[in-house]
């Protein structure tokens, strides 16, 4: 799947490439390529073209050499990110209608949005495992 983003002053586009279980495994775009490995439903590891690799973890992932805490609502929808070192909350998020995030306090944006499902930040792609979704 390659997608093309609507602002017309950059000339990027972005590829992704799947398994045969229908699960991203690759990302490519912007002069950069990601791989993902999955362990069963969840992904487990992110890693750059450079060999730097990205570790989530069930209830957070690991950034910057920074351990963050997803706070879930019922349908898996990331709340908040915690910083496990100081427990400060950094960021808040709030969903609208069929997941739009509405308000949210704070820089950063973790690698799931509404309802656990992972989210490309650049192309803005939105996917779980049996589905992906621009938005």
């Amino acid at each position: 799947m390659a997608i093309q983003p609507q602002d017309v002053t950059r000339e990027l586009e972005y590829r992704f490439g799947y398994d045969g279980l229908g699960r991203r495994v690759s990302e490519s775009g912007n002069d950069s390529l990601r791989s993902l490995t999955w362990c069963g439903e969840e992904i487990c590891q992110f890693r750059s073209s450079g060999g730097n690799a990205t570790y989530p973890y069930p209830q957070g992932e690991w950034r910057a050499g920074r351990r963050l805490y997803q706070e879930r609502d019922h349908l898996g929808s990331v709340r908040a990110l915690r910083d496990l070192s100081s427990g400060a909350v950094v960021a808040s998020f709030d969903y609208g209608p069929y997941g739009a995030e509405q308000q949210r306090s704070g820089s950063l944006r973790p690698e799931r949005g509404y309802a656990g499902m992972y989210r490309h930040a650049e192309s803005r792609v939105v996917s779980s495992l049996r589905c992906n979704t621009a938005c």
